[in-house]
């Protein structure tokens, strides 16, 4: 299993949580501060031995990052670590912000558009391809045991985005538009009375 450590300055944590997660998902172990470190460890501590048993480091690149104490030391830490093994530091540029001058030469993860941001889990793990992904997230699934529903008008789904209810609290039903003769299907959680979903599911 991949353990992957990501770096970042808190401004860019929406951009690195939405990473995490579908990292999570591909069957890696991403280290990110906001979940891997419990209430009352020792923050640097915590960081430090991070460092030491993860496999990959993937710097995400910004102005803000660059401006950063904490993301420096991280970065020096592990190109110390990293330096021999070219594929175990990564980066991913988040906007046009030079890299320093030991990482000028790294071929980057070029992320400044939300079309680019979308596959940057897939590029850290190398499953641009297919085949190599739903492979992926297929074992993912089975390990964790993960049912998947699907639903004509909202599409595959494993529970609640929301509140993480599992699929027995999802329920589906439509909506018939007589003017337009089209039924829309939802889902809603039982819960927290998310819903989602309003594709097109049938017609009269």
């Amino acid at each position: 299993m991949q353990r992957i450590f990501l770096s970042h300055q808190s401004d860019d944590k929406p951009i690195v949580r939405q990473v995490q997660s579908e990292l999570l998902l591909m069957g890696a172990e991403p280290f990110f501060d906001e979940l891997s470190i419990l209430n009352g460890e020792i923050i640097p501590g915590r960081i430090e031995d991070a460092l030491e048993t993860v496999n990959v480091f993937v710097l995400f690149w910004s102005a803000t990052a660059a401006k950063s104490d904490w993301v420096k030391v991280e970065r020096q830490a592990a190109w110390a670590k990293f330096r021999a093994d070219e594929q175990g530091f990564l980066v991913v540029m988040l906007d046009d912000t030079p890299l320093p001058e030991t990482l000028a030469y790294k071929k980057y993860i070029k992320a400044d558009t939300e079309e680019a941001r979308e596959i940057i889990a897939r590029e850290i793990l190398g499953l641009q391809h297919g085949a190599r992904l739903i492979k992926a997230v297929q074992n993912t699934l089975e390990t964790w045991g993960i049912d998947v529903a699907f639903n004509e008008g909202y599409g595959p789904y494993a529970g609640c985005p929301s509140c993480g209810a599992g699929t027995p609290e999802i329920e589906e039903f439509v909506v018939p538009d007589p003017t337009r003769e089209t039924t829309y299907g939802y889902i809603r959680c039982t819960k927290c009375k998310w819903s989602g979903g309003g594709g097109e599911v049938s017609s009269y």
